[in-house]
């Protein structure tokens, strides 16, 4: 598992409160990318193979749409 502690979430954060549950989903879905959102301070939590396969520093990703944004290949990206 990629190596990444709650300290990184922001206190008070919901995403704090299922990381267990998060955590045994993805153990049970390896092959898909599990995504789970904090849109109030546009915080996600990532899978590990989604850290992995992209090369992001860590599961839980800030201002996630803009880092998103730069592992989309251009052609990928509608305008």
């Amino acid at each position: 598992m990629v190596t990444e502690t709650n300290q990184m979430i922001k206190e008070g954060s919901p995403l704090i409160n299922i990381r267990a549950y998060f955590d045994a989903l993805q153990k049970t879905m390896a092959r898909t990318y599990v995504f789970v959102a904090d849109l109030k301070d546009n915080v996600v939590l990532v899978s590990d193979n989604f850290v992995q396969d992209f090369q992001f520093p860590s599961n839980v990703v800030d201002d996630f749409d803009r880092r998103l944004m730069s592992v989309i290949h251009p052609d990928d990206i509608e305008r």
